[in-house]
């Protein structure tokens, strides 16, 4: 079985946890940071479904601008899952006890020049397919 460490950012502690592999990872990181493409790698490896939180917005986006309507449907997603991938870029929004209980967080720190290419590059390859979410 493989070892896995996580790093918290949030309190800059250290940790190993040496007896499993983590069943609640939260994947954080500026947009275009690879955050979505990371979540689904892992999701198949694991088998650990991935929750897409853009698909919050892109449903009803004027309803979740506010924390406390974007932390009930969060709360609905999540809360009682045993274990969940999330790719987090609204960290702001998301309530304390998703970030106490994720086995993993993962911060992905790319350069701004890296992150503009990658998003620059989403933003047309979707638009080249008809799709206007994330816009």
């Amino acid at each position: 079985m493989k070892n896995w460490g996580f790093v918290s950012f949030l309190d800059r502690k250290y940790t190993y946890d040496m007896s499993s592999h983590p069943k609640r990872i939260a994947i954080v990181g500026m947009p275009g940071a690879g955050k979505s493409y990371y979540a689904e790698i892992l999701s198949k490896k694991l088998g650990i479904e991935n929750i897409k939180l853009d698909s919050i917005f892109d449903e009803k986006p004027s309803r979740f601008f506010d924390i406390r309507s974007y932390r009930k449907e969060f709360n609905r997603l999540l809360k009682n899952r045993e274990s969940w991938i999330v790719g987090a870029y609204h960290g702001y929004r998301m309530p304390e006890w998703f970030w106490e209980s994720a086995d993993l967080i993962i911060f992905i720190d790319l350069p701004k020049s890296e992150l503009r290419k990658n998003v620059i590059g989403r933003y047309k390859s979707k638009k080249a397919a008809g799709d206007n979410t994330h816009f």
